[in-house]
């Protein structure tokens, strides 16, 4: 599918081998078009979702890049040269995806996601009125000098090579790279600053916490958890978790971001041991948790607690019990 590197103004076709669907474009560039065309849907980043499902259910070599008509370089864009290639695109929609006659027939066999280009005077088809993408642009530099203007939103964002247009003409961004943009029948806009929320947020690294012990008495209170973690010698994670409520203590001790005189008693369930034993009987190795029962069978955790829920022999010979 892929196109060839030269300059050619005019209308393209990307269709479907075999079959009448196809998708219809125009570009000032055919070949620099149709690379994005080609680029975007192999990055699975093409904005036409249509075009992008097939192009990934079917595969790339079932497509094919065409150019159906030529036309003069168009070395310089100027809006009246732009109106002209999207008036034929339009054309070519009508005469080859009846697009202004027969709607089943387009929705069928169109990878078009419109009827209508997006030249200047095209409209929105179910309420007949200019859309944002269809209003022309005018382009500023940034001591709002002007520069041009420009057919569409669309035909900016491809000239300028910029997305975030539509943001800068409504006045929620100032500029877009070295330009400004605005809608050209509403220049005057001006830029709304943005008013950035600062929101209190309790700090847990630098607030200081109070530790108690399994009967739930007062130890003594830390500067910041930091410092806990540190001279407890406690897992990176540990106190957090168990302020959060994830954990009810770590390694025997609990926290809580407040001081009481007593807090309620914490039970903790007791440390289990598994033994190992070998298929004659032999004890072999009593584990700590299930880790190191993994450790020293190499078997994984999870297959040791289905072995312990069954209590059968595993094929490595090997017989756990819980104690």
């Amino acid at each position: 599918m892929k196109p060839r590197d030269e300059k050619i103004s005019g209308i393209y076709c990307i269709s479907f081998i075999g079959s009448p669907k196809c998708y219809i474009g125009s570009s000032i560039d055919i070949c620099k078009r149709g690379n994005q065309h080609y680029n975007s849907l192999l990055a699975q980043k093409h904005r036409n979702k249509k075009l992008q499902n097939a192009f990934n259910l079917f595969g790339k070599y079932s497509f094919c890049f065409t150019i159906i008509e030529k036309v003069p370089f168009i070395e310089k864009s100027t809006v009246e040269k732009i109106k002209e290639l999207r008036k034929l695109e339009q054309d070519y929609l009508d005469s080859i995806l009846l697009a202004n006659t027969d709607e089943k027939y387009f929705r069928e066999n169109s990878y078009n996601l419109s009827k209508l280009t997006v030249a200047g005077c095209s409209i929105n088809s179910s309420k007949g009125k200019a859309t944002s993408r269809t209003i022309p642009i005018s382009v500023f530099d940034l001591n709002m000098n002007f520069i041009e203007d420009v057919i569409s939103l669309r035909e900016a964002e491809r000239k300028y090579n910029v997305t975030g247009i539509h943001k800068c003409c409504k006045g929620l961004r100032k500029k877009v790279k070295n330009y400004i943009f605005r809608y050209k029948n509403d220049i005057n806009i001006e830029y709304i600053p943005k008013k950035k929320e600062i929101k209190e947020k309790v700090n847990i690294y630098t607030n200081p916490i109070f530790e108690y012990d399994l009967d739930g008495n007062f130890i003594r209170e830390w500067r910041c958890m930091e410092e806990a973690t540190d001279k407890l010698k406690l897992p990176q994670g540990g106190i957090s978790r168990v302020l959060s409520g994830e954990y009810n203590h770590v390694k025997k001790k609990v926290f809580r971001k407040e001081k009481y005189e007593k807090i309620e008693k914490i039970k903790v369930k007791p440390s289990l041991k598994i033994e190992i034993y070998s298929k004659d009987g032999e004890l072999l190795h009593i584990a700590k948790s299930t880790v190191d029962a993994s450790n020293y069978t190499k078997i994984c955790r999870k297959k040791i607690w289905n072995i312990l829920n069954v209590g059968v022999v595993n094929k490595e010979n090997y017989i756990f019990k819980l104690i």
